[in-house]
Formats: structure tokens, C-alpha cells, sequence
């Protein structure tokens, strides 16, 4: 993939000394399970983040991020951190809609992994194939999705199944098997309960990963018409981010407003209204008012509010 005109500059990528990488494997592992109460990781994700002065609100530092990215390609031991690292970017801009920035990430670290491929497989296939979702081609996210069983199976055999690097690639293998809907739906649930079961006995049950597998199950669950089950799934992914830090505070959310439309799917106004007012309540604090999920909580909301109305007065006259 050549990097055209238009497209972002890369970040030069600096090897950084051997005490840092080390310090952000830490820290990565932290904020992936969900604690709060290490301050050391706050010092760390503080450098990917910075609160605007004006708004109040989080800012992704694209340069710090490479340069944590440049520190786990250039140290062969960290090298396994690659894909959790995306995972945890990926679902932290995603659900502030920071796709401009995610998508200069994606760009510099694509640029960096395609200079020595070998040295960058099986990250790579990760990258690319996000970066192809990212800019919605259709032709290289089937080519890299193609991909991605064979680099997860490479993983496998280079770290074990139950490492982190190995259940966030999956997670996004079962993404694309979702995403081209040729995947009976009793397999990929399958895979992603054994997947959770895997990851849960090995990294704890409030891991990240583990919730992001919770929260596909959710999805294809409720893509595929099963909504009393995922509605259990969504609950149970919102449960292991009790106490989550505040970065992850946006995606909670994401999935208390899917939670919120399923529960109204299957007849349960009343909850979903409630889950929706959470969720509006919640991004006026965490993304503000003016932001387009805040509104579209509050839309959603407003558009269960009235199909309610009118399902009771047209319940009203046919009993008169």
C-alpha cells in the first residue's frame, strides 16, 4: 500500500530505550484491565490524551501514540502488545468519533510495517485491514480480511492461544466474519463464548478484550434477530466496565444505547427510555452537548418516545 498525496504525513518512527517499552507494556496491561487505581497508567495514557482547556474534553495525541506503537515494533518481546494496542485505539477513537485521527495513526504505522514486512507480519494484517475499513474500501477489506485467520493462527503458534495478542486478533477475525455475513451464526457464537471462556480464565473477567468479545456477541446476536440474548450479552459487557477508566467511560456508554434499542425491540419501553436518558446524560458529560452521539441519543430517544404515543392511542381507540 503506497501512501499517496493526500493521505496524512507519517510520524518518523524513533526506537525508544529498553526501560520505556517495558514501562508501557505495564501500562497497556493495566488500562486493559480496567483498573483505575494504578496511577502509573494514568501517566501514560495522559500522554496519548489531553483534556482541551476550552471544552473540557480529551484530545488524541497522534505523535505519542506512534511513538508508543514504534516502541513495541522495534523490542521483538513487545512486539505481542501490537494488536492489543490497536484494539484499545481503535475502541477508544471509535466511540469519541475521532476518525480523523485514527486515521493518521493507521496511515504512520501501516507506512512503518509495510518498510520491513516479515518483521511486521502478523501485526500488520491488523493494521491494514483496519486502516481498509477505515476508508471504506471495499476491495482491500476483503483482501486483508482474508488475512487475518492465517496471522491469528501465526500468533497462536508464536504465543499461545490465551495470549492478549491472540484474543484481540480474533476478535477482530470474528469482526470481519460478521461483517461478510457468510458465517452461520451458530459458529461464531460459538467461537466467541470459547474465545470469552479462554480469555476471561487467563486475563481476568473484566478485561477489555473480554468485553469487546462480549460486545461482538451482542452485536451478532442482535444483527442476526436474537435480541432476549443480546440483550444478556450487552448487560453482562456493561458489567465488566463497572469502575472502568475514564477513556472507556464513551464506549460504556455505546453499549447502554445498544442495550437501550434492543430492550425496545422486544417490547421493554420503559427500560430503554431510561438506559437512553443515561446514555444522553452521560455524553453531555464525557463528548458535551453539541457532539453528534449526544444528540443522537437524545433523537433516538425522542423517536421511542413518540412511536410510543402513538401505539397507545391507537390501542386507545380500538377499545373505545
Amino acid at each position: 500500500m503506497t501512501v499517496s498525496p493526500e493521505r496524512p504525513p507519517a510520524y518518523p518512527l524513533q526506537p525508544q530505550q529498553d526501560p520505556y517499552h517495558k514501562l508501557l507494556e505495564v501500562h497497556l496491561n493495566t488500562v486493559l484491565s480496567c483498573q483505575t487505581t494504578v496511577n502509573a497508567a494514568h501517566g501514560c495514557w495522559d500522554t496519548l490524551f489531553r483534556v482541551d482547556d476550552q471544552a473540557g474534553h480529551n484530545r488524541f495525541q497522534v505523535p505519542a501514540a506512534i511513538s508508543t506503537f514504534s516502541a513495541f515494533v522495534t523490542h521483538a518481546d513487545s512486539k505481542k502488545y501490537l494488536v492489543p494496542f490497536l484494539s484499545l485505539v481503535a475502541t477508544i477513537l471509535g466511540t469519541h468519533t475521532m476518525d480523523e485521527e485514527l486515521l493518521e495513526f493507521l496511515y504512520s504505522c501501516c507506512n512503518e510495517l509495510e518498510k520491513s514486512p516479515e518483521a511486521g507480519y502478523p501485526a500488520s494484517a491488523f493494521y491494514q485491514y483496519l486502516l481498509a475499513f477505515s476508508i471504506d474500501d471495499e476491495a482491500m477489506i476483503v483482501h486483508h480480511g482474508n488475512r487475518l485467520q492465517d496471522a491469528v493462527s501465526f500468533m497462536t503458534h508464536l504465543y499461545g492461544q490465551s495470549n492478549v495478542s491472540v484474543v484481540a486478533g480474533r476478535n477482530f477475525l470474528m469482526w470481519h466474519r460478521m461483517y461478510t455475513d457468510t458465517f452461520a451464526t451458530s459458529m461464531l457464537k460459538s467461537e466467541l463464548k470459547d474465545c470469552i471462556v479462554l480469555a476471561q480464565k487467563t486475563h481476568g473477567r473484566d478485561h477489555l478484550l473480554v468485553v469487546n468479545s462480549l460486545a461482538l456477541l451482542g452485536r451478532l446476536l442482535q444483527e442476526r434477530g436474537r435480541y432476549s440474548q443480546a440483550a444478556e450479552a450487552f448487560t453482562d459487557a456493561i458489567g465488566r466496565l463497572e469502575g472502568c477508566p475514564k477513556l472507556l467511560q464513551a464506549y460504556k456508554l455505546e453499549l447502554y444505547q445498544r442495550l437501550a434499542t434492543v430492550q425496545y425491540t422486544v417490547g421493554l419501553a420503559g427500560r430503554s427510555a431510561l438506559c437512553l436518558l443515561d446514555v444522553f446524560n452521560g455524553r453531555i458529560q464525557i463528548l458535551g452537548h453539541d457532539h453528534s452521539y449526544t444528540s443522537g441519543a437524545l433523537q433516538q430517544l425522542r423517536n421511542q418516545l413518540n412511536e410510543s404515543e402513538k401505539s397507545d392511542s391507537t390501542l386507545g381507540r380500538d377499545d373505545s
